[in-house]
């Protein structure tokens, strides 16, 4: 198939089809905001707004050759295709935040010779649609079309929400902690001892953290306090949002590094700059941050969190994470294939980890408001050892496994070939020496090429997590190393979970999950050899402010619960020392602004984008905080 882009017109031509062929499928996923208010129709048919909230999967389904979709703002598309089969999906039922049109096109006679072509057209409002609003995102950040009961159409109500704060949190009952959120008289009762550090340790049975001060500690974190997370991306798209803030002035910082022309704004600093009526400081935002967090049980920041000296003042603990990813330490090449991490056989990497760390991490050996350093975040392991093998000649990790092949099969090639099935039908012409494996792609399809694989991805992952862990005993002594944070699938390989587990303190999982699977993690809690098990990402999200669903749940009120299931779940089992709630704030509703034009933007936050709490959402998660000890040690 040869593709040609012309302008709007993309032609296909196709040749050497298998007799029986059938056909092609294709699929478009539209970004949420056409869930919102937009609309779609199959040829000539009536246009149809697509749902509010999910109800179904499959909503439409009509032969046709032309299909067109209206975002809420009355802009849109259409496409001219060949007759053929069109379907609108819901995804959103998936927990996938999108809707998806798929076409078929059925082959025939004519379209083998030639192909076909999709014409693009841009369009305006359609005649019978409902007049659309000239926007789609309000001045404050929130879905124009959409009403809730937390909706802000006023600056006024900000104003109002500021002056009641203090009184709101003061009426919610405290409970007895120690300065960092420890259970008081632990350290007597347990016989713990006060080091001025966290620490890891045992008490009732069970692992626990240790406060600096001595006493036992379960960390309930919240990812992202930072307003960092609500950032978006608007040049380009201009036009749907009402308002955006001015370029000078007071509402500078909720730009980008302070800089309009990076065209990345964030709708929640410039609501907090409204709502307090002064220019947007993190020491007074994370002072607000924590006194509210405390109030709601919550007792330390997790990943993505910025530890201000605000923060640090009031024994608000955090966990920073390594400089280890390849745009926080200029000089590590990135990993081909699992672009988050780096390539262990670098020649010099011990030299460029260890100016990192010497900058980065050294300076804050001595705080004791750092509970542990995370290595990395959500590194896919799992897809190193299959990307590999077709690397070339340029990547150290490439021939690092050469070299293992070469002495593990003696030089002898002929027993290599023979092993990765290089000399059955059909496959490649068998390489005449080791040294040409360098720059040829190898498919790993026998059980012997699997093997080799395994011993290669030991030596990879002892080589990085030895390393990672001599650096940083020798920078920060003080503190505990968290693991990897890894996804439960990257999680569930043995071998990895071995290796890293001997070079680290404490195994950290980013556990998103429906249904709480103790036997997963015991299993990694045995691998790891009796290593303490830190929870460090998770959520549950509702849609009722128009925002997308991850793990959702039907509403607020569920969100609680569903905090309340999984927290108590696992805070029993006796390896279990805490859990990293993702995240303080909503992600945007045009999505993160690192992820384009179509980031993540789903109900992520304990607050929303004008700064209002789900309460209905954070009483129960309270519940669960304040018992978090007599959970523990029931």
């Amino acid at each position: 198939m040869d593709i040609e882009i012309s302008g709007s017109r993309i032609r296909y031509a196709m040749e050497n089809f298998v007799e029986d062929s059938g056909g092609l499928r294709f699929t478009l996923l539209l970004p949420p905001r056409f869930g919102v208010g937009g609309a779609y129709y199959i040829g000539d048919g009536t246009s149809r707004p697509f749902p509010l909230i999910k109800e179904q999967q499959i909503l439409a389904q009509k032969n046709a050759s032309i299909i067109t979709f209206l975002d809420p703002s009355g802009e849109g598309f259409s496409i001219l295709t060949p007759e053929g089969f069109h379907e609108i999906q819901d995804y959103r039922v998936f927990d996938q935040p999108a809707l998806a049109w798929i076409y078929n096109y059925q082959f025939g006679k004519y379209s083998k010779r030639t192909g076909f072509v999709f014409d693009i057209t841009s369009l305006s409002p359609l005649p019978d649609a409902t007049p659309p609003p000239r926007f789609i995102i309000d001045r404050f950040g929130q879905y124009a079309v959409l009403d809730f009961p937390e909706k802000i159409t006023d600056e006024r109500q900000l104003r109002e929400d500021a002056d009641r704060e203090a009184t709101d949190l003061a009426a919610i009952a405290s409970t007895p902690r120690d300065s960092w959120g420890g259970l008081p008289g632990s350290r007597e009762s347990y016989n713990l001892r006060a080091t001025g550090f966290f620490r890891a340790g045992h008490a009732g049975g069970r692992h626990v953290l240790v406060t600096p001060e001595g006493n036992v500690f379960y960390q309930l974190g919240v990812c992202c306090v930072m307003p960092d997370e609500g950032m978006t991306v608007v040049r380009g798209r201009e036009c749907i949002f009402e308002w955006l803030p001015p370029a000078k002035g007071g509402f500078k910082a909720a730009w980008q590094n302070g800089d309009p022309s990076t065209g990345i704004v964030s709708f929640h600093v410039a609501n907090i700059i409204r709502k307090y009526g002064s220019p947007y400081d993190d020491e007074a935002w994370s002072g607000r941050a924590v006194k509210r967090l405390r109030a709601w049980g919550f007792n330390s920041a997790g990943a993505w969190s910025r530890l201000t000296k605000t923060m640090k003042a009031v024994h608000f603990a955090g966990t920073p994470q390594l400089p280890l990813e390849p745009w926080m330490a200029p000089g590590l090449r990135p990993m081909q294939g699992a672009e988050r991490t780096y390539d262990p056989f670098q020649a010099g990497v011990e030299e460029v980890i260890d100016q990192a760390f010497a900058a980065q991490v050294a300076p804050h050996a001595d705080d004791p408001a750092i509970i542990g350093w995370f290595i990395e975040n959500e590194v896919l392991y799992e897809n190193i050892s299959k990307a590999v093998p077709s690397q070339r000649s340029d990547s150290p990790s490439k021939l690092r496994l050469v070299q293992l092949l070469r002495e593990k099969y003696e030089g002898d090639i002929t027993r290599f070939n023979v092993a990765w099935g290089l000399t059955c039908t059909g496959s490649p012409e068998s390489p005449a020496d080791f040294d040409a494996l360098k720059d040829i792609t190898l498919f790993v399809a026998t059980p012997d090429a699997a093997a080799d694989m395994r011993d290669f991805m030991r030596l990879f992952l002892e080589a990085h997590y030895a390393r990672v862990e001599r650096l940083f005993r020798k920078h920060a002594p003080n503190h505990l190393l968290l693991g990897s944070r890894w996804q439960p699938g990257t999680a569930s390989d043995e071998q990895l979970v071995r290796i890293a587990a001997r070079h680290a303190d404490i195994v950290s999982v980013n556990y998103y999950t429906r249904t709480i699977a103790p036997d997963f993690l015991h299993y990694v809690h045995e691998w790891s050899d009796g290593k303490p098990l830190l929870l460090s990402e998770w959520h549950y999200t509702a849609t009722d402010q128009g925002l997308g669903g991850h793990m959702e749940v039907p509403n607020q009120k569920e969100r609680g619960l569903a905090y309340r299931n999984y927290v108590e779940n696992t805070a029993v089992l006796p390896f279990v020392v805490g859990h990293q709630w993702f995240a303080y704030a909503d992600q945007p509703a045009t999505g993160r602004w690192f992820e384009g034009l179509n980031g993540e933007a789903a109900n992520t936050g304990l607050v929303n984008v004008a700064d209002r709490p789900y309460l209905e959402f954070i009483m129960e998660c309270k519940k669960t905080n304040n018992t978090i000890y007599d959970l523990m040690f029931r």
